[in-house]
């Protein structure tokens, strides 16, 4: 960026005439943006513009934003609305109800007949986002295996094969890594006191775990003991190139099983989504 872009006034018709002026539909540039912060982040992570395959309609009419604002109100629709449809899909989500509701997609804050119908239509981009695990909740397979003791090594392999092992049979794309410790102080156990009152805690012993990042990967999480020695439940966290997964497993009759993986990518306006919970 040269001296005298900085003299420029950043507004939105700045920003579409920069980055966006080829493009036959021009993405909605919110006044309120921090247009210096913003153009900073472009300039190390380019990705993060306005795509033109967003931007580019349908043989319906519909905006790929579009079909992602239908299935938000259609299945989420609380809070504050997301960021991500203007930062991602170049969308005034205000705006465009209004255009969704004219059209007849919407009615009421609710997805209509037709609505629905356009969902069943492009269900291979609502995939991209909220992606449909192989099996429902609460059916992943029983852990059978019993983990070693104290043997570092063993137990997060232990926890990496059964991590693996229920994400593919529920159809969550993670992939678990090999395991090489940077130094033990990274790696270590945590002994709990008893409570006040003298009772032993539910789960006396804690082992904190990190692998060193190798190849844009970084592995790190929590095992939490019960009194019997077994795992009562874990917290995996996989980075690998901005992408993460929070994978938790918990006790259910008395099972290890599978709890809960959450999809989390923070440079797409810190998006995180739940996509499976038992």
């Amino acid at each position: 960026m040269g001296f005298f872009d900085f003299l420029k006034a950043k507004t939105p018709e700045y920003v579409i005439k920069k980055y966006y002026g080829d493009y036959l539909r021009k993405p909605y540039v919110s006044p309120d943006r921090d247009f210096d912060d913003w153009e900073m982040r472009v300039k190390t992570f380019p990705k993060m513009l306005v795509q033109r395959e967003m931007m580019t309609p349908y043989d319906d009419g519909l905006l790929p934003g579009h079909v992602r604002m239908l299935y938000w109100i259609k299945n989420i629709n609380r809070g504050k609305v997301p960021e991500y449809f203007e930062y991602e899909h170049g969308l005034d989500f205000l705006a465009e109800y209004k255009v969704l509701e004219a059209a007849g997609y919407v009615c009421g804050n609710h997805v209509t007949e037709k609505g629905e119908e356009a969902l069943d239509r492009h269900e291979d981009f609502i995939e991209r986002y909220y992606p449909k695990p192989k099996v429902k909740g609460g059916a992943a397979p029983v852990v059978e295996e019993v983990p070693p003791s104290n043997d570092i090594d063993g137990i997060i392999t232990y926890i990496n094969r059964i991590t693996k092992k229920q994400c593919q049979a529920l159809g969550i794309p993670v992939q678990t890594i090999g395991l090489r410790f940077l130094d033990q102080q990274k790696t270590v156990f945590s002994n709990l006191p008893n409570t006040p009152s003298g009772k032993k805690p539910k789960y006396p012993r804690i082992l904190h775990y990190e692998r060193p990042e190798k190849g844009q990967i970084w592995q790190f999480g929590d095992i939490w003991f019960q009194n019997d020695g077994s795992v009562g439940k874990t917290r995996q966290i996989y980075w690998k190139s901005g992408e993460g997964y929070f994978i938790d497993f918990g006790q259910t009759r008395g099972e290890l099983v599978l709890k809960k993986v959450i999809r989390s990518i923070p440079l797409k306006d810190n998006y995180h989504e739940i996509i499976y919970k038992e």
